[in-house]
């Protein structure tokens, strides 16, 4: 997946927007964040499995914001997303433990593409 930040169509403003959510992120939960970038994460809490992704709803329920990124700890990951119109809410923290698998922005445009129906 080719990184993005959702709602951001210039890369190098994306660039600089997850910079800066990751230093507000780093100060909010005290600790710092790594410089990888996560497209999504699966986890299990209270004996059901999740796929946090950014760009999707997040957790899947009626009324869920949209995750702009995720960002990694030494103890844990920290789901953001939009929250309340702006980008300022951190909205989920899952320890390393509750984690099973992870998947990293690649820089390749992995999207789907139909064939020509032609």
């Amino acid at each position: 997946m080719k990184f993005f930040v959702p709602g951001i169509d210039n890369p190098k403003l994306a660039t600089e927007v997850h910079g800066a959510l990751a230093r507000v992120c780093a100060e909010d939960i005290g600790q710092p964040v790594t410089p990888a970038l996560l497209f999504a994460l699966r986890y299990r809490r209270d004996d059901c499995e999740y796929l946090a992704q950014v760009g999707i709803p997040h957790p899947p329920e009626e009324g869920a914001d949209t995750v702009v990124a995720i960002f990694p700890t030494s103890s844990q990951y920290v789901i953001w997303t939009r929250g309340m119109g702006g980008y300022h809410h951190p909205a989920l923290r899952v320890p390393r433990e509750f984690a099973s698998d992870t998947e990293y922005f690649n820089d390749v445009n992995d999207s789907i593409i139909s064939p020509d129906p032609n």
